[in-house]
């Protein structure tokens, strides 16, 4: 029951780490989009660095290898296992929007 909880709880926080830093890049992106038309100065810099994405990834990886580079209970490995399961479940979800994105706009010509 400890391994399951483990892996939920694993999930949940790669989703977290996920997010954060789809947003972070996202943000990124716009300020740069803006700064196109209206010069850049310290926005990316700002963007980039307080940011709260950076930081949850950067606290993610200590945690993992803090975490793995010494004796750890099984619970770990599940923990672990349930968060690498986040990137390949959300390219599947984005994938899956996009297609049904497409055939709402008749994009995709299937009899």
């Amino acid at each position: 029951m400890l391994d399951l909880a483990a892996a939920f709880l694993g999930f949940t926080a790669g989703l977290l780490v996920w997010s954060q830093g789809v947003r972070w890049v996202l943000s990124v992106r716009a300020v740069l989009k803006q700064g196109e038309t209206q010069g850049l100065g310290v926005a990316v810099p700002m963007v980039a660095i307080l940011h709260s994405g950076p930081w949850m990834l950067a606290l993610a990886a200590f945690f993992t290898v803090y975490i793995l580079r010494q004796p750890h209970h099984s619970a770990w490995v599940w923990f672990f296992s349930g968060a690498l399961c986040v990137p390949p479940f959300m390219v599947l979800t984005v994938l899956r929007a996009l297609r049904g994105i497409r055939r709402k706009r008749g994009l995709d010509a299937q009899p």
